[in-house]
């Protein structure tokens, strides 16, 4: 017998701990979930001297394939503007790369300030772009005529003198 009770879909997904997570969903798609908890939610309030709601929430998506990321010397690939909701998906993003995302809000000549970031995601090989066969095209000029280069070549075939 069923209950009422047994669809109440009213559950809290927060565990009071501050993580970023991302997850590859596709080749093209980075599925990212984040939590501040209260305590970090109030230190960094405290120091823009704001209530959090206010405060302007991104997140900022690093390409860190090439490089040993120190935290500045990776590209800026999308700066997304977030507020209530804690999770998002990211889409066309490049196959076959490493991404880092931070979630961060800014100060108030609009440099980012991190809040937390998030794990390496590794976005898999497109694998409809891998089997795309490879063109090459290549120049159709014709050969020398062979009697030009080897004037000989009419009176020997190889094996021997033709007379």
């Amino acid at each position: 017998m069923l209950r009422e009770d047994d669809f109440d879909e009213q559950w809290d997904r927060r565990y009071g701990t501050s993580r970023v997570v991302g997850m590859a969903k596709d080749p093209h798609t980075i599925f990212v979930y984040w939590e501040v908890d209260d305590t970090r939610r109030a230190l960094i309030a405290r120091h823009f001297c704001a209530q959090w709601d206010t405060l302007a929430l991104y997140l900022c998506v690093y390409d860190v394939t090439d490089c040993w990321f120190d935290g500045y010397n990776a590209p800026l690939i999308a700066r997304i503007r977030v507020q209530s909701e804690d999770n998002w998906y990211i889409h066309n993003l490049q196959s076959d790369r490493n991404y880092v995302i931070d979630l961060a809000t800014t100060s108030l000549d609009d440099r980012l300030f991190s809040i937390h970031r998030s794990n390496v995601v590794t976005l898999p090989l497109d694998k409809t772009a891998a089997l795309q066969p490879e063109v090459q095209f290549a120049c159709t000029i014709p050969p020398p005529e062979i009697s030009h280069v080897h004037p000989y070549a009419s009176q020997f075939d190889g094996y021997h003198i033709c007379e």
